[in-house]
């Protein structure tokens, strides 16, 4: 491996990475953000903690990351049959992505499959967009992956952080994939469960570092919780993902059971139990109310997506709907139409500011009962979400307002053309308004390829 490991560089990681008849997996679109350290410290540009099979990892600011190096050994060949690594060329040169944004990249840029022969290698940089498929032969692939890093980096080990005066960390951000497929798939959330909130900017900031497109904060009072949701650029009122993220995380802390939730404007519960590597876990919304969308919107709206009103599904006529949050509804007649969205985000983000959205939801209704989604997210900074409970508590709303015959439960596929698929399931009460609980499954994060 010498050849591909800059001069000066010691190998402070080696992981085992091994797909097979009997252990295959997936792993969607993502960067290398974790590094393992050897203390928990604290400093404002480290954030992300995790413990993982006894070993801390920590995500360091990305000009750190920028000098690291992992090298990929093949032990056996892999071909395009064996799962291999695909990655978007180029893509580490824009530092660090939020996580939601990487689909729209790759979709710009194209990916390249890595195949391997036996014992060849392959240096890449963390930041490097990269993802693998489930094997589709018989073979087995089996992969060391090293981390590298110059010598004197100041913040892998701890001896040095103590160095630098920093203080033991007593917060640390827990990574949870809600809305899960499984043990694939979901929307990933941070959730920061402490005495007490940090200050706003402090917040903010841990939420734009982490990049994913909500962060929840918690805090005890009285005998539930009061909680505030962070996007990577603004706080947001409700998050449907997050709070089921919440949810699981307070499960693995509490035990099962209902929580009361005190939000900025509304007050909620969240249940979650647990059931083995996964949790499930339910939110009941905040009331729901829905209306028709303006012309001048929809026109606007149609335009961001260069959609045409012959697109639009005429029985699910556009409308503002509202489940604790503000979303557009555009409903389309093909499910082809919502594979080709796409869109430029600095113009999304200024119609959703514009007319105070946060997304726009647009669906497919495969049955009555079964709909695909997808949802833009830029007025919070993120291209699209992979799941999203707040925008499905009120599409629910509003079908119930519409009179549409969704048997008192729809269930949503979301996340699926981000190589993300997400589950979640809403329940639609009669009472017009009526808080609707929505549920699905998360899970505990873990980096691997």
């Amino acid at each position: 491996m010498a050849p591909l490991v800059p001069a000066g560089f010691a190998a402070v990681q080696c992981s085992y990475f091994e797909k097979s008849a009997s252990r295959n997996w997936l792993v969607p679109v993502h960067q290398d953000l974790s590094i393992p350290v050897a203390d928990h410290v604290e400093h404002a540009s480290l954030v992300g903690w995790s413990r993982k099979e006894g070993t801390l990892y920590v995500q360091p600011p990305a000009e750190l990351l920028e000098q690291l190096v992992a090298v990929r050994l093949h032990i056996d060949a892999c071909g395009p049959g064996d799962g291999p690594l695909r990655v978007v060329p180029g893509s580490h040169l824009y530092g660090r992505m939020h996580a939601n944004d990487a689909a729209a990249a790759r979709q710009a840029q194209g990916e390249f499959t890595c195949t391997a022969g036996l014992g060849s290698a392959m240096a890449m940089r963390p930041l490097l967009l990269h993802a693998s498929s489930r094997s589709t032969g018989g073979n087995m692939r089996r992969v060391l992956h090293f981390f590298v890093r110059p010598a004197g980096i100041a913040f892998w080990p701890a001896v040095a952080a103590r160095n630098l005066n920093f203080q033991r960390k007593t917060m640390s951000v827990l990574k949870i994939a809600a809305f899960s497929d499984g043990s694939t798939g979901g929307n990933p959330a941070g959730v920061m469960i402490a005495s007490q909130f940090p200050a706003d900017s402090e917040m903010q900031r841990i939420a734009a570092e982490l990049g994913f497109s909500e962060t929840v904060f918690a805090f005890p009072s009285g005998t539930g919780w009061r909680v505030r949701y962070f996007s990577p650029e603004s706080e947001v009122p409700f998050c449907g993902h997050a709070t089921i993220a919440l949810g699981a995380a307070l499960a693995l802390q509490h035990g099962d059971d209902v929580f009361a939730l005190s939000l900025n404007k509304a007050d909620i519960t969240v249940e979650g139990r647990r059931n083995g590597d996964t949790i499930a876990a339910a939110l009941q919304s905040p009331p729901t109310r829905s209306q028709p969308a303006p012309e001048p919107l929809v026109q606007a709206a149609l335009k961001l997506f260069g959609y045409t009103p012959e697109d639009l599904d005429t029985r699910i006529p556009p409308a503002l709907a509202h489940g604790g949050a503000d979303h557009l509804v555009l409903a389309l007649k093909s499910r082809e139409k919502l594979a080709a969205m796409q869109y430029d985000l600095a113009a999304g983000r200024e119609l959703m500011n514009k007319a105070g959205l946060v997304t726009i939801l647009l669906a497919y209704a495969q049955t009555p009962r079964l709909f695909h989604t997808r949802n833009p997210f830029a007025s919070g900074g993120v291209y699209e979400d992979p799941a999203t409970g707040a925008a499905t508590a009120a599409f629910a709303g509003y079908l119930r307002d519409l009179g549409w015959p969704h048997g008192g439960a729809i269930d949503i596929v979301q996340g699926e053309d981000m190589g993300m698929r997400s589950r979640l399931r809403a329940e639609i009460p009669p009472t017009p308004g009526a808080s609707i609980k929505v549920s699905g499954t998360a899970r505990i994060m873990h980096e691997a390829a």
